[in-house]
């Protein structure tokens, strides 16, 4: 899905929770807390492998180019600072070594955004954690108004 057709699924999901009574406040409060609810690595991989436009199956490779090695350490501080998993966790996923997830982990607390390259990789880990949000609210909305459609009908 192209980031102009997930804008508009989710400006379609907002209006539809305005239309059956949700303020702006609940719609806003539902998605800020939604990421913590709903975990998925593949999701995670995902998201930051089409802002990068790098391939997701190439950042499971031993050489990587920079890019590549970027999606990967940002992959690695979503899991750690939002999610929450241990660098054991986060490197048998990638089949990597614990050490080298510590790398990437740091790599976001000593960032300096005077750096470009360090400024790009702050600003898709930021891009990222708003476009899982929007992701998982959207896709949570959606699956409670066939629920909701569902139930009505019968």
């Amino acid at each position: 899905m192209s980031e102009t057709s997930e804008i508009k699924s989710f400006m379609r999901a907002v209006l539809s929770a305005i239309d059956y009574g949700f303020s702006l406040k609940d719609i806003q409060k539902t998605i800020l807390n939604s990421i913590e609810e709903d975990f998925d690595v593949n999701k995670i991989i995902d998201c930051v492998s089409v802002i990068y436009g790098v391939k997701k199956n190439r950042i499971f490779n031993k050489h990587l180019r920079e890019d590549e090695h970027d999606v990967k350490q940002i992959c690695y501080c979503i899991m750690k600072n939002k999610y929450g998993m241990s660098l054991r966790e986060i490197a048998k996923t990638f089949k990597t070594n614990h050490n080298s997830v510590r790398i990437g982990v740091n790599r976001l607390k000593n960032i300096s955004t005077n750096i470009p390259s360090d400024k790009r990789f702050l600003d898709t880990y930021d891009k990222a954690i708003k476009k899982l949000k929007i992701n998982i609210w959207v896709t949570k909305f959606i699956t409670n108004e066939v629920k909701r459609t569902t139930k009505s009908k019968s």
